[in-house]
């Protein structure tokens, strides 16, 4: 859910403004869900609000708004087939213009690197109140315009925290007016890839257009390609291991360096924790049988090596070129991370 707030620190990293596109709401059947989002930029596009029709007609707005530094607007798309669309629904889009380095961005950024989850909420464009408010469970950032109007907000953006339930929704604040509140989670699924060769790189393609947070480490600067995805964060650094012990709980490893020395480090490393929710390396049964006896005289436990898996990739993919393995290691992790093993 927040590949969209990396985007939005990127691009106004390098002076850019951006308008944030947002499903606002949605009736039938919609091509994505509620609260889904995609930054535009008068040269890129970051994410997807699902394609089609509808997605090109919202990026023309996008960059009409950025010529014009429109500050907000709001549109209804019917998904029929005069919009080439046969979904037989309806979604309304909002349109904000994030201006380069804006301050609520930041701070967003930080909450979630800390791991916090917060409710972010936006007037609406026919609310006539301008700000933003974005609260967590211990303060909030921010505001709509009168202290009276925050106070009510933040308590209704606390209980909408925990209630649970639907990720965005409208609803009235003081005085009459809407404003769009949104449930805005930290990136649980953390990878952390060393190596940076060709299935490195492929894999990081892959992985780039989903909700992951990536740590990609290596010590050769001339392997990294010049541009990496928005959730992806490039580590050059001639002692991986630390990295290791840098890694968020619950992290998945994976190893495939170009030294067969540095991943029996890193893989014996990564064992030694016991918080890990996954240990891969890219090789063969026979390097994998190599690696378990070097690692048993190293004295890791028979219950530590069974969490080690090499090869790596779902089993059905069996092809040997790079973007194939990647795909087939996307697959095994991502299916680890929604259906966890017992």
């Amino acid at each position: 859910m927040s590949q969209w707030v990396q985007a939005l620190d990127r691009i106004g990293g390098r002076g850019l403004n951006a308008v944030m596109v947002t499903i606002a709401s949605g009736k039938g059947s919609t091509p994505r869900e509620a609260g889904a989002k995609m930054v535009v930029t008068l040269n890129a596009l970051h994410g997807t609000i699902g394609g089609g029709d509808v997605e090109f007609q919202a990026i023309d707005i996008a960059r009409e708004m950025l010529r014009e530094t429109d500050a907000r607007r709001s549109k209804r798309f019917p998904l029929g087939a005069s919009f080439g669309q046969y979904c037989g629904g309806a979604a309304n889009l909002a349109f904000e213009l994030v201006p380069a380095r804006a301050e609520w961005v930041g701070v967003l950024c930080s909450w979630l690197e800390a791991g916090d989850a917060c409710v972010m909420v936006t007037p609406a464009q026919d609310a006539g109140i301008g700000g933003r408010l974005l609260v967590r469970t211990g303060d909030s950032y921010g505001t709509l315009g009168s202290p009276e109007r925050d106070v009510g907000t933040i308590a209704t953006a606390r209980g909408f925290m925990r209630d649970g339930g639907s990720a965005v929704t409208l609803v009235a604040i003081s005085g009459g007016s809407d404003a769009l509140f949104e449930r805005v989670e930290p990136v649980r699924f953390n990878v952390v890839l060393f190596g940076a060769g060709h299935v490195g790189r492929a894999l990081v393609r892959v992985l780039g257009t989903v909700d992951a947070r990536i740590t990609w480490v290596d010590s050769r600067a001339n392997e990294f390609p010049r541009e990496v995805p928005d959730n992806t964060c490039v580590v050059l650094s001639d002692e991986p291991l630390s990295e290791v012990q840098a890694a968020r709980p619950g992290s998945h490893f994976l190893v495939m360096t170009h030294s067969h020395a540095l991943d029996l480090e890193l893989v014996e490393a990564i064992l030694r924790r016991d918080d890990i929710a996954f240990c891969g390396m890219i090789g063969s049964d026979t390097k994998r049988r190599t690696f378990e006896n070097g690692l048993a005289k190293r004295g890791l436990a028979a219950s530590a090596l069974a969490r080690f898996t090499c090869p790596i990739g779902i089993s059905s993919l069996t092809g040997k070129d790079p973007g194939t393995i990647a795909v087939a290691v996307a697959a095994q992790l991502l299916e680890r991370w929604e259906r966890p093993p017992a």
